[in-house]
């Protein structure tokens, strides 16, 4: 404990500016100035030497003693914030900001952090409260600038800013790219060209003017040539820019763009590499490159250049080298060697004094995906973050399906990290899995009010309120900051699925268009997708028709070992009756691709259906997985056709057709359903469970395990949830007639009468039911 009078504070009130540009030595004056050694001078000291890492726990101490002190606050939040830390740092600065004689420094750390980030809000928010106290603060006029600029939405005061700066500081380099970056979003285009130039003579008569906007006046340069459809000067510049400036991160990221969008993969290889070369010490540059080396070259060739990294990396950067190298490892799936590299990079921060507290997080992150779940907890005790430790604890829990505990301690992480969105969202996949399916559904709005793009939740929670038969709302989901944030492949393909019930013809259009850049298998997933929506708001005839107005029977515009597109129409063929038609579509799509396993598999499924032989079908379907041994839909096909005479060869079938698609809900359940009907009720529940817990909404898994509970008299209360799931989500009539049967059996008459009064409405409207009216035809 510190005497507060003892203190040496100097609070920096005089210009920002200065301030902001002098903190090192204001810093290094007060670890000298003081003599003893106490917690405050020892931050002091260590930041003034640049050893914002080894400050933390000295600062964290005094906070735990005096959180409400500005002057450790604000070191604190920088130590954070300069250690890759933002988000923890952010609480302590904005603290520190609410104090007048802190406000400049930790507002202007904010808005700095804010603007690398992308949230240009937080940073206009900032500066605007310095400025309020510092007019004439250039840094912070700046960073607003900037912020008003990229944000792309206020460019006009993006200019009036940088106009502010040029009045006050009339060579200030900086200001012009916040003021070219708007007349450029703006169209003004001859007004940007004359500010591009009077740039590069502002550079030319400023030999102290930056490396980084000397780089970023030459990229601009070769963009604006770009963008003017002169591509050969372009190329012609960007040559010249990446000789001068070959390791520049804008000159770099921008030349990338440039030869990527010309399908010039090679030549952005080589740019990069030639940018580790000149600065063989920067990790953004190694990760790049690394990435791209993967897919050139190899996983063995990604791991080079990593590995080298760490080897070259100086002392304090050494531990985020290797925390790369630990995501390389992650994203190959290799969690041991994932493991080694992150117990190296914590040992390596050890070295340096501390341990950051997410490089620990991560570490026992890394234990939970290697299945070292006691490992994870052991890390825990070192953790000095609480929320981290909720964290991890409650990942444990949730790996070991103890979803009550794994709840428990994210509520306290809510409670310690409020606005994190990860915590809510995991919390919502443990609600999901125990059957908390109405508190999931707010868990995943919390996650997506907090930051909509942070994780999947939008998906997830529209693909619950689809099946819960709202889809509008589920749409309205997926579609929520789409611009910013875009979706992941599955939330693409529902958000399709959705439009096409809706009738929302501009997006399916777009949506294909999309899709079908993404290559034959993303656009046969897409044709299968559009079919299931379409099934849902035009029944299958309609449903079918759209689906071969684009192509869905040809195999040239998808993957023809597994055209989901033509598995789709045959199955809403067959609903509609009138498979038969499709004869000439298999026929010549088997002529046509003699050699693609799903041409074989859609003939086998035509012939099942329209009642050819068995011994054609079943050669049909045996050729498919002879050239595809994971062609699933030929796999369920043979199972089909053993199911009545070997149930045992048909769940061999179904087995492998699970194991080549894990997605397969519909395959697992169907094994499970053989296993029961031939007395092994026991090892049909077990699978029945793991794919409930996998899938807690499957309705046919619910309500499979239900009717055999129900079968075998073991009526319980979990033999009810599992009905009410099934219903709840699209079980059906079925799942209807179920739930009232279990009702009754539990002496629930009440609950079986007014099931068995929806039933009859049900069915009731569907008899009642009309053809939609005219105006509600198809997409084109």
């Amino acid at each position: 404990m510190f005497v507060e009078s003892a203190r040496c504070t100097t609070p920096p009130q005089a210009s920002s500016r200065r301030a902001l540009r002098t903190t090192f030595a204001t810093l290094a004056f007060l670890a000298l100035a003081c003599g003893s050694p106490d917690p405050l001078e020892e931050a002091l000291r260590l930041q003034a030497q640049g050893n914002y890492q080894a400050s933390i726990e000295p600062l964290r101490a005094l906070l735990e003693a005096n959180p409400d002190d500005t002057q450790v606050n604000y070191l604190y939040g920088r130590a954070l914030t300069v250690t890759g830390q933002p988000s923890l740092g952010e609480w302590a600065l904005r603290r520190a900001a609410r104090d007048p004689e802190w406000l400049v420094p930790a507002g202007t750390q904010l808005a700095v952090s804010a603007l690398r980030t992308g949230n240009f809000e937080t940073a206009v928010e900032q500066t605007t409260r310095v400025l309020e106290a510092e007019p004439e603060n250039l840094d912070a006029l700046l960073i607003r600038a900037q912020a008003y600029a990229r944000s792309r939405r206020f460019t006009e005061e993006a200019i009036a800013d940088a106009e502010r700066i040029l009045e006050i500081d009339p060579g200030n380099t900086d200001a012009m790219e916040p003021r070219i970056q708007a007349l450029l979003t703006l169209e003004r285009i001859d007004e940007a060209e004359a500010a591009i130039g009077e740039l590069g003579r502002m550079i030319d008569e400023d030999p102290d003017a930056s490396e980084w906007i000397r780089g970023w006046h030459c990229a601009t340069t070769a963009l604006f040539a770009a963008d003017s459809d002169e591509d050969e000067l372009a190329r012609e510049r960007w040559e010249a820019c990446l000789e001068r400036h070959p390791a520049h991160a804008n000159v770099v990221s921008s030349a990338l763009g440039f030869f990527d969008g010309r399908d010039d993969y090679a030549r952005s290889l080589e740019l990069l590499r030639a940018a580790v070369e000149a600065e063989p010490q920067s990790i953004d540059l190694r990760r790049r490159l690394a990435l791209r080396t993967r897919y050139a070259e190899g996983n063995e060739a990604a791991e080079e250049v990593l590995v080298a990294g760490a080897e070259v990396a100086e002392p304090q950067h050494r531990p985020t080298a290797l925390h790369v190298l630990a995501k390389h490892y992650q994203d190959l799936g290799d969690h041991e060697r994932a493991v080694e590299a992150m117990v190296g990079a914590t040992d390596a921060s050890r070295e340096l004094g501390s341990v950051p507290p997410q490089l620990l997080f991560d570490l026992a992150d890394a234990m939970i995906l290697k299945g070292d779940h006691e490992g994870a907890l052991a890390v825990t005790e070192e953790m000095s973050v609480a929320p981290h430790r909720e964290m991890i604890r409650a990942r444990v829990a949730q790996e070991r399906s103890d979803h009550e505990a794994a709840l428990a301690h994210y509520d306290e992480a809510f409670r310690l990290w409020p606005d994190n969105p990860w915590a809510r969202y995991l919390a919502a996949r443990s609600a999901e899995a125990s059957g908390q399916f109405d508190r999931a559904i707010e868990l995943y709005r919390y996650s997506i009010r907090i930051d909509s793009g942070a994780t999947d939740a939008r998906y997830r929670l529209a693909q619950m309120l689809t099946d819960e038969g709202n889809p509008t709302e589920g749409l309205a989901m997926l579609s929520l900051d789409s611009a910013n944030n875009p979706l992941t492949l599955e939330g693409e393909l529902l958000a399709l699925e959705l439009n096409t019930w809706a009738g929302q013809q501009a997006p399916v259009a777009d949506a294909l268009q999309r899709f079908a850049g993404l290559g034959a298998s993303a656009f046969g997933r897409a044709l299968a997708a559009m079919g299931d929506g379409a099934q849902m708001r035009f029944g299958p005839d309609s449903a079918a028709q759209i689906l071969e107005r684009y192509q869905a029977g040809s195999l040239d515009v998808q993957d023809p070992a597994r055209p989901e597109g033509l598995y789709k129409l045959i199955e809403l063929r067959r609903e509609a009756g009138d498979v038969g038609v499709l004869e000439p579509t298999i026929r010549a799509a088997v002529a046509a691709n003699p050699q693609a396993s799903g041409a074989h598999a859609a003939l086998g499924r035509w012939l099942e259906l329209t009642g050819a032989p068995e011994a054609e079908t079943r050669a049909a379907f045996e050729k498919a997985v002879a050239l595809d041994a994971a062609n699933a839909y030929a796999l369920r096909g043979l199972a089909r056709l053993a199911s009545g005479s070997s149930p045992e060869q048909a769940i061999a079938w179904l087995d492998r057709a699970a194991e080549a698609d894990p997605e397969d809900v519909e395959a697992r359940v169907e094994a499970a359903r053989l296993l029961a009907a031939v007395g092994r009720r026991d090892a049909a529940a077990a699978r029945l469970r793991a794919v409930i817990d996998e899938q807690p909404r499957a309705p046919t898994a619910n309500a499979l395990l239900a009717e055999t509970q129900l079968e075998a008299g073991d009526v319980t209360d979990e033999t009810e949830a599992l009905a009410e799931r099934a219903v709840r989500f699209a079980g059906g009539e079925a799942a209807l007639e179920l739930l009232a049967r279990v009702y009754r059996k539990r002496e629930n008459p009440e609950g079986a009468t007014e099931i068995e009064a929806r039933l009859r409405e049900l069915r009731a409207i569907a008899s009642a039911a009309q053809p939609p009216p005219e105006a509600e035809t198809p997409p084109q």
